[in-house]
């Protein structure tokens, strides 16, 4: 792999996180800023107004309600 190139800039694997808060959010903020895809990247959140504070710090991210579907999709 070349220096360039970041280790999670994959996009066939789907990351999966349950509860969008704090930690969650910091690792998700690295990871993007890492070169991960946001759409290779799952939250589950139960609150509609902090899936929509997710929605807006973290474009393209994909945000549940349903921690089973996130499990069941993440790799």
């Amino acid at each position: 792999m070349s220096s360039d190139t970041s280790p999670l800039a994959n996009d066939t694997q789907t990351v999966g996180f349950i509860g969008g808060g704090h930690m969650a959010s910091a690792i998700v903020g690295g990871m993007l800023r890492h070169g991960f895809s946001a759409t290779a990247i799952m939250i589950s959140e139960p609150s509609a107004d902090q899936r929509r504070a997710l929605a807006t710090a973290f474009a393209g991210v994909q945000l549940s309600d349903d921690s089973a579907a996130v499990v069941a999709a993440a790799d």
